[in-house]
């Protein structure tokens, strides 16, 4: 199977972990007995993976050391000096690794036990879409909107009842839970390259690649995910 790269988004400010975050980056909180970031590197354990990248920002220099004393194969994305969000983190990613391959996604406080290799075989074996997106039918305040063919085609924000429609060719019939994984095309470098900030939200940017290319939507509903990112001791 063709090799893809992986990229752990690990740069937030953690506040919904406050205070274990005070004085540690989110990805190194200890979560039964290992830095959070360490349960996600197994999680995503595969021999199809090429590179793995991690962004850097809050407490940076801590993650960095932890990363270079344990996996120093990890590729590391400085964003110390300016957190880029969602959006702009992924953009400086793909910069940085510079290559052809498919990049999969998988937040660093996502704990699931849905294996990357299902990704891999879908982007690898169905590669024709900009990118296909990991959901489930599952209690979010935000959702996303597919169509009978699972193509994104909007946005649901449940608490404010704000809704985006990002082609209004599509009708959507799925409202589904985003769970931060996701595989994207190398195509979408060229989508990104038109953002003139250097840091923006994904979802935004992915709605408008949205009404030109297909995002779709892979239902596993069937997989257990937790936000480690809510989780309190």
């Amino acid at each position: 199977m063709r090799k893809v790269n992986l990229f752990i988004p690990s740069a937030g400010l953690g506040t919904r972990l406050l205070p274990l975050t005070a004085d540690l980056p989110k990805a190194l909180v200890d979560v039964n007995g290992k830095p959070m970031i360490e349960h996600v590197l197994q999680q995503t354990k595969s021999e199809y993976i090429n590179k793995t990248i991690v962004n850097v920002h809050h407490h940076s220099q801590k993650l960095v050391d932890y990363l270079q004393t344990y996996h120093k194969d990890v590729v590391i994305s400085d964003e110390s000096q300016l957190l880029l969000n969602t959006g702009g983190g992924l953009k400086k990613a793909l910069e940085i690794l510079n290559d052809d391959n498919f990049l999969l996604v998988h937040n660093v406080d996502i704990e699931t036990d849905y294996h990357i290799n299902n990704l891999i075989e879908i982007a690898v074996n169905q590669g024709d879409a900009m990118g296909y997106l990991i959901v489930s039918d599952r209690v979010s305040t935000r959702k996303l909107l597919f169509d009978e063919k699972m193509r994104l085609c909007g946005w649901h924000n449940c608490k404010t009842d704000e809704w985006i429609y990002s082609n209004s060719s599509r009708k959507y019939k799925y409202e589904l839970a985003f769970s931060g994984i996701y595989a994207v095309s190398p195509r979408i470098k060229a989508y990104l390259s038109k953002v003139e900030e250097d840091s923006f939200e994904l979802i935004p940017a992915l709605l408008q690649i949205a009404e030109t290319e297909t995002f779709t939507g892979v239902n596993v509903s069937e997989f257990f995910f937790n936000d480690l990112g809510k989780f309190k001791r």
